[in-house]
């Protein structure tokens, strides 16, 4: 059971004939009671040098040569031991040497033929190559094939999520996330170690509640899902999505200097670049959005199953950009190879038309897509948006109003039908939409923009000032700067 078979819990090196000691009791009575794994073994000299050999149960494996070669002898001695206990961390542990190869060449077989507890093991490590460096849609089947032969498994599901969410199905990706955290709870200690399954757990429901909208919540639960994996060394993997949480939230300083503290990226991973287009379309800085994206190629030549993320992550908010910057030729050729069920895609056709003045086509677009995911509200938003900058408020309530219903706790719908209701003449009743908006995104430079000017219609200039001095200390883009300060003259 190589996954299992943990060589770095309690671990112990003991020479012979040194005496009886409590260590050696200790030993005898894990030998009687317990299943520990022993691997044993000498080092013989021989004329051409020394021979090393190591036996594991009824498993051995010799490896010879000079003396002075020792180190080197023994890294290959450890290797071959490695490979035959724990088959699946062997392979794993060869992907981070980029010897992939090798450790595909591990997992076939033990995919194929491995014990039965192991072979699903064999299909993560399988799909977790395919995502890289074939597919993210191939690594699909054999994410399933690993969950067919061991269906409790937490991480298939997981893993299954993450590739339909990065491939922009976000529906079917967030209901094998909720999997995942179902498994995690029932069968959890089978397969990780305590830390990991409260990690989990926390980032799991981060993901689920972004789905929803519900983006401050999801930001405290990755942010203790980080507490844990710091605690643990494992910090690195929740930079990124605390990243895209806080530029979810308009917070974009703090998403900087978050980003900022990233590691390096592992295996080429597109992540990086696209989060920071994320920071710049929450600034509707629309060039620095563009800038990442020369950066992409040779991300995608090392790592040709990356060109698929490309498509699905990080074209979409090209596309934006460059129709924001009037450059719609260049934003349909980026919209034309998306796939058709990639929600962020149908998003962003929606949005690109809308901003060519192509009206029906982009509700036509908007439609399709708030159909492919039901339960997410941000296209119901964005549609509402679209709506009001065409001069339709009570159009862009009937949408702010559905993305409310399905996302309670998402604040740019909420927002957005206040600016509506102001542009009616409303801004009276506009106030309990903003201060409703505040409970879920309540370091938002544009809400307390536009709260203050609602306050000054309705009559209540102190209380303007206070939200025009909060909106000041806050992130706000350069129009938005530029209206605060109308604001503030007037």
């Amino acid at each position: 059971r190589s996954f299992t078979n943990n060589l770095g819990e309690g671990l112990k090196l003991e020479i012979p004939e040194t005496g009886v000691s409590l260590s050696e009791l200790d030993r005898f009575l894990r030998e009687k009671l317990g299943h520990d794994l022993h691997i044993g073994g000498e080092m013989v000299q021989t004329a051409k040098g020394v021979a090393l050999t190591a036996r594991a149960g009824t498993d051995s494996a010799t490896v010879s040569g000079a003396e002075a070669d020792l180190d080197i002898l023994l890294q290959k001695l450890a290797e071959q031991i490695y490979r035959t206990t724990q088959p699946y961390r062997y392979a794993t542990w060869l992907n981070t040497q980029d010897r992939h190869e090798e450790a595909v060449a591990v997992f076939k077989p033990l995919a194929a033929a491995g014990p039965p507890q192991e072979r699903g093991w064999a299909y993560i490590g399988l799909g977790n190559d395919t995502v890289l460096r074939r597919s993210p849609r191939a690594a699909l089947a054999l994410y399933r094939r690993g969950q067919a032969l061991d269906p409790d498994n937490f991480l298939l599901a997981a893993d299954l999520g993450a590739v339909e969410i990065g491939l922009g199905h976000e529906e079917e990706g967030t209901r094998d996330i909720q999997a995942a955290q179902s498994l995690l709870a029932t069968h959890g200690r089978d397969y990780a170690l305590p830390d990991r399954i409260a990690s989990g757990d926390h980032a799991y429901r981060s993901t689920v509640l972004r789905h929803r909208g519900a983006l401050l919540e999801a930001y405290q639960e990755r942010m203790a899902a980080a507490a844990i994996n710091t605690a643990a060394g494992n910090a690195a993997r929740d930079f990124l999505a605390r990243t895209e949480m806080l530029a979810l939230l308009h917070e974009t300083s703090t998403a900087r200097t978050v980003f900022a503290e990233r590691l390096p990226p592992a295996n080429g991973n597109i992540a990086p670049n696209t989060y920071g287009m994320l920071i710049a379309m929450a600034e509707q800085d629309w060039k620095a959005l563009l800038a990442p994206d020369k950066d992409f190629e040779d991300t995608i030549k090392a790592n040709a199953g990356l060109a698929e993320y490309r498509l699905t992550v990080a074209d979409p908010l090209v596309a934006i950009a460059l129709a924001h910057l009037g450059m719609f030729e260049e934003a349909q050729a980026r919209l034309r190879p998306m796939p058709a069920d990639c929600y962020p895609c149908l998003r962003a056709r929606a949005q690109v038309a809308s901003l060519q003045g192509q009206s029906e086509r982009a509700d036509w677009w908007f439609a399709r897509a708030a159909a492919a995911a039901p339960t997410a509200p941000y296209a119901e938003a964005e549609w509402g948006q679209a709506l009001l900058a065409r001069g339709n408020p009570d159009g862009a309530i009937a949408h702010f109003t559905a993305a409310n219903r399905i996302g309670p706790h998402f604040a740019d719908p909420l927002e957005g039908w206040g600016e509506a209701l102001m542009a009616k003449n409303h801004s009276h009743l506009a106030l309990a939409k903003f201060a409703e908006a505040d409970k879920y995104a309540p370091n938002w430079g544009r809400l307390h923009l536009k709260w203050g000017e609602a306050l000054v219609w309705a009559g209540k200039p102190t209380e303007a000032k206070a939200q025009f001095a909060h909106a000041a200390a806050l992130d706000l883009t350069a129009s938005e700067k530029a209206e605060l300060a109308r604001a503030l003259r007037g």
